[in-house]
């Protein structure tokens, strides 16, 4: 992304790759938020990286809307539209809850 976004070839005027866009959002989504997903729940099991001090970030799951924030080494889970959805948090100590406002936990 860094070569799109700080236009080094100076062809940003042509436009962002879209590939590039694409796998910048699931790096963040499956290596830093450490996102799996399977029928029945979907697990988080994040990475902290101390380069970022917060990171955030919007997902769809199964006609669910969710924003993502990792602050430090604390994870934010907010449905924000949708019905409510099982999640495992495997952060210090592993938690399954119902998502049906927000969840903290920590990474």
């Amino acid at each position: 992304m860094k070569v799109d976004a700080d236009d080094l070839f100076g062809v940003a005027w042509q436009g962002v790759h879209s590939g590039c866009l694409a796998g910048g959002y699931l790096c963040i989504l499956y290596g830093l938020f450490g996102v799996s997903a399977s029928e029945s729940e979907l697990c988080f099991s994040p990475n902290p990286m101390p380069l970022f001090a917060k990171i955030s970030m919007c997902m769809r799951y199964r006609g669910r809307r969710l924003a993502l924030t990792m602050e430090k080494n604390r994870v934010t889970l907010r449905l924000k539209e949708g019905e409510p959805l099982r999640v495992r948090c495997c952060g210090r100590e592993t938690m399954e809850t119902v998502l049906s406002d927000e969840v903290c936990f920590e990474a």
